[in-house]
């Protein structure tokens, strides 16, 4: 190697270096944006955690059992009647919380939608997993 590759070599690693730095802060501003939005409206998160831990229960039973098996995925039902049992008061307080301290009506009332759908969003997720992998529901 010469001298004038190695400069030209150097001179690219300290752009890349330098785009990377760049890179660093404009990730670190956006989820700092991310967690100053959930600390204000927690209700939101509340509604999300729940809304995809029902929804990947339900895709976790796609890969339990081969399509057409007869089943009976009594936990599966049980955790998608306890997830919302606990989501749905504790987003509803928080989005009243919210609303009550006067922050953003419209976003309280999205973080309170968003709990109170873990319920009708894993029947449908469920039915469909059921239908589409044509399993048989033993009672």
């Amino acid at each position: 190697m010469t001298l004038k590759t190695l400069k030209g070599t150097e001179n690219l690693c300290l752009q890349l270096f330098e785009q990377s730095i760049a890179m660093k802060k404009t990730t670190v501003a956006f989820f700092h944006s991310v967690a100053i939005f959930l600390h204000r409206y927690p209700a939101i998160l509340v509604g999300v955690v729940a809304n995809l831990l029902v929804v990947g229960m339900c895709c976790q039973l796609a890969f339990e059992a081969p399509p057409g098996a007869a089943i009976r995925p009594m936990g599966l039902v049980a955790g998608l009647f306890l997830i919302p049992f606990a989501a749905t008061p504790l987003g509803v307080v928080l989005s009243i919380l919210a609303i009550k301290n006067r922050k953003n009506v419209g976003i309280s009332l999205l973080g309170m939608l968003l709990s109170l759908a873990p319920f009708p969003l894993g029947w449908f997720a469920f039915h469909s997993v059921v239908d589409l992998m044509n399993y048989t529901l033993k009672p």
